[in-house]
């Protein structure tokens, strides 16, 4: 009894856990490579891509991030 009662459990949660994550789910993640800090330490420059599905490809922009405030320009 105990052994149906987890499965049953396990069996739920991977359901829920389904709906939450879906395979279009990937392309909306930014990836951040390469962080170079500035030599006076207050900005780090990096690079983001952004999943293009479009094109098939990634576009990839320099960002500045300020160490300090963590605000973000492209």
């Amino acid at each position: 009894m105990k052994r149906i009662v987890l499965c049953l459990a396990l069996v739920t949660l991977a359901a829920h856990a389904a709906d939450r994550w879906k395979p279009d789910d990937r392309l909306r993640i930014v990836n951040i490579t390469d962080p170079q800090i500035s030599a006076d330490g207050k900005t780090v420059l990096a690079i983001e891509a952004r999943a293009n599905a479009k094109e098939n490809r990634y576009d990839n922009e320099l960002v500045a991030i300020d160490a300090a405030s963590g605000a973000s320009a492209r």
